[in-house]
C-alpha cells in the first residue's frame, strides 16, 4: 500500500499501524485543530508531546505523513478535484458510543455517511482500493452497509454485494469493507483466517447469501442482535426492502439530503405532524428546549404585546390576515436561512465556513432588499410580486438544480467557492427583505404606536417556531422540498393580503 488517507486520526493509532506496514504516504484529516496539534506536537500544554510528536513524525521510517485541519468531505472533494488518488480510505469510530446511544446527536447531521460520502471515497480509490469503516455495531452498522450497497447500486456497480465485506467482534464493532472492484475468494480466505485468529467474527461476505436461504426474521430485534442474517437479507434484492420495511429501527440509507444517520427510531406509519413529534421525542432534551422555546416567545414577545394593544383599547384592530402573514414569513425565514447553511456546508468548507458565510450573506442582503423599498419609487403590490416571485422562483429552481451546480462546481479553489457560496445566496437574501419591509409600511398606519412592535413579534416568533422545528420537519421532507415549501409559503402569505391590494399597497 502506498498512498492511505485517515479521516479522523484521533490518538493517532491508524497512523503508527500505517508505519508498521511501511505506506509510502499518509495523509490524515481531522476537522479539530487540537487533535493535529497533538499529534504534531504543537501543543505546548501536552507534557506527552514528545512522545506523540517522535511517533508521528520522525523522520528515521519510510512513511511520510501530512496533516490536515479540515472537514473530511470538503478535503476530498478538492482532492478529487486534483484526481489525487489513495489505496485506503479509512474511518475508525468517528463518533462515541456513549454520545450516540445517549440519543445525544439523534438530531444531528452526519455528512460522513451518507451516500454522497461513500461515492466520495469510492472515487478517490486506486483500482482495487478499499474503503475501510470501523463503526458501532447494531442497527447502525446494518444502516451503513445498506447505505453503500445504495452507493454501489447507483453508480452501476455490476453485483454490488461482491465488492463488500463486514466484520467485527462479537458485541461493540464492525469493519465495513469496500473495495472497489470485487472481492477475490482468495481475499475471502484470508479475512476468514485473520478474523478466526483474532476471535473476530464475519458478519458478511459475499458467498453467504445462499447459506440463509429464504430464512426472514419477524421478532423483535434487541441492540445487539443485529448478525449475518440480517447483513445477508440486506444484500438481496428481493428481500431487501421487506428487512427495510419490518426492522424495528430505521435503517434506510442516508443522502445529503437526509443526512440524519444517527436517527433511528422509526417514524414508519405516522402522519406528518406525529412524525414530526415522534422524531422530536428521540431527544427529551431538544424536546424540552423546544417547549421552553415556545413558551418563552409567548410569554416575553407576544403576551407584552397582548396586554398593551388591551390596555391602549386596540383589540380587535390589527386584521388576523396581517399577524398571520408576519408569523408565516418569519417561519418561512428560519427556515430558509438553517437550510442554506446545510446546503453549503460541504462546498463552503465545513459547518464553521457555512455558517459564518451564509448568515451576514442573508442578513446583509435582507437589508439591502429592506432598504431598496424606500429608495425605489414603484407601487408596493410591484414590490411584493417581484420579491415573492423571485423567492418562490430560487425555491423551486434550488428544488431542482441546486445540488447538481453546486457538485459541477467542486473543481474550484476554497476562496472562489467561498465568493461563489455569496454570488448564489446573495439574490435570495435581497428578495427575503422586500416583503416584510413592504407590508410593515403599509399597514402601521392602522395604530401608528403599537403596530410596529406588535408585528416584529409575531415574524420574531414566526422565527423561533422555524429555527425549533427544523431539524423533525426535515428528516421527513428532506432539504430541497423543506426549501421549495419555505419559499413557497412566501406565496401563501402574499395571498393573505389580496384584500389589501387596491387600498394599502396601490401607492
Amino acid at each position: 500500500m502506498n498512498d492511505v488517507l485517515i479521516i479522523g486520526p484521533g490518538g493517532g493509532l491508524e497512523i503508527l499501524i500505517g508505519k508498521y506496514f511501511k505506506v509510502r504516504h499518509i495523509d490524515a484529516v481531522d476537522i479539530n485543530s487540537d487533535i493535529i496539534n497533538i499529534l504534531t506536537g504543537r501543543n505546548k500544554n501536552d507534557r506527552l508531546r514528545d512522545i506523540y510528536s517522535r511517533l508521528a513524525l520522525s523522520n528515521k521510517e519510510t512513511t511520510t505523513v501530512k496533516y490536515y485541519v479540515d472537514d473530511g468531505r470538503s478535503f476530498l472533494s478538492r482532492k478529487n478535484a486534483g484526481f489525487s488518488k489513495y489505496d485506503i480510505v479509512q474511518l475508525t469510530n468517528v463518533d462515541l458510543l456513549s454520545t450516540l446511544t445517549s440519543g445525544g446527536m439523534v438530531l444531528s447531521e452526519s455528512y460522513l455517511y451518507t451516500q454522497e460520502a461513500l461515492r466520495y471515497y469510492y472515487d478517490s480509490l486506486k483500482e482495487n482500493g478499499y474503503i475501510q469503516i470501523c463503526y458501532w455495531a447494531g442497527p447502525f452498522g446494518l444502516r451503513l452497509f445498506l447505505t453503500a450497497l445504495e452507493m454501489l447500486r447507483t453508480i452501476k456497480v455490476e453485483r454490488p454485494e461482491n465488492s463488500l465485506v463486514v466484520v467485527g467482534d462479537m458485541k461493540w464493532n464492525i469493519n465495513l469493507l469496500i473495495k472497489k472492484g470485487m472481492f477475490s475468494d482468495r481475499e475471502l480466505a484470508e479475512i476468514r483466517k485473520i478474523c478466526a485468529a483474532d476471535n473476530f467474527k464475519v458478519f458478511f461476505t459475499p458467498d453467504m447469501p445462499a447459506y440463509f436461504g429464504d430464512y426472514f426474521i419477524s421478532e423483535s430485534v434487541n441492540w445487539f442482535q443485529v448478525d449475518s442474517r440480517h447483513y445477508c437479507l440486506a444484500s438481496r434484492s428481493d428481500t431487501r426492502k421487506s428487512l427495510i420495511r419490518s426492522f424495528p429501527y430505521n435503517i434506510n440509507p442516508t443522502y445529503d439530503d437526509k443526512p440524519f444517520f444517527y436517527s433511528i427510531r422509526t417514524s414508519k406509519g405516522y402522519s406528518f405532524f406525529t412524525g414530526v413529534l415522534v422524531t422530536l421525542f428521540q431527544n427529551k432534551i431538544n424536546l424540552v428546549l423546544s417547549l421552553t422555546g415556545i413558551a418563552l416567545a409567548f410569554l416575553i414577545i407576544l403576551l407584552p404585546l397582548i396586554l398593551k394593544e388591551i390596555k391602549a383599547g386596540y383589540i380587535g384592530m390589527v386584521p388576523f390576515r396581517h399577524l398571520l402573514f408576519f408569523g408565516i414569513t418569519g417561519l418561512a425565514f428560519s427556515l430558509i436561512e438553517v437550510i442554506m447553511i446545510q446546503k453549503v456546508a460541504i462546498f463552503a468548507g465545513g459547518p464553521f465556513y457555512s455558517m459564518c458565510l451564509t448568515l451576514p450573506t442573508i442578513l446583509i442582503f435582507y437589508s439591502l432588499g429592506a432598504f431598496s423599498t424606500v429608495k425605489i419609487k414603484i407601487p408596493r403590490v410591484w414590490f411584493l410580486v417581484i420579491s415573492v416571485g423571485g423567492i418562490v422562483l430560487y425555491g423551486l429552481l434550488g428544488y431542482l438544480f441546486f445540488d447538481n451546480v453546486i457538485r459541477s462546481l467542486f473543481y474550484l479553489r476554497h476562496l472562489e467557492r467561498i465568493i461563489f457560496t455569496v454570488i448564489i445566496i446573495s439574490p435570495l437574501g435581497f428578495f427575503l427583505g422586500i416583503p416584510l419591509s413592504v407590508v410593515l409600511e403599509a399597514v402601521k398606519g392602522i395604530v401608528e404606536k403599537i403596530i410596529t412592535p406588535w408585528m416584529w413579534g409575531v415574524n420574531s416568533c414566526g422565527n423561533v417556531v422555524g429555527a425549533l422545528f427544523f431539524v423533525p420537519i426535515a428528516h421527513i421532507t428532506g432539504f430541497n422540498l423543506l426549501l421549495m415549501v419555505s419559499c413557497f409559503l412566501y406565496l401563501v402569505a402574499l395571498c393573505l393580503l389580496l384584500p389589501d391590494t387596491q387600498t394599502k399597497f396601490s401607492k
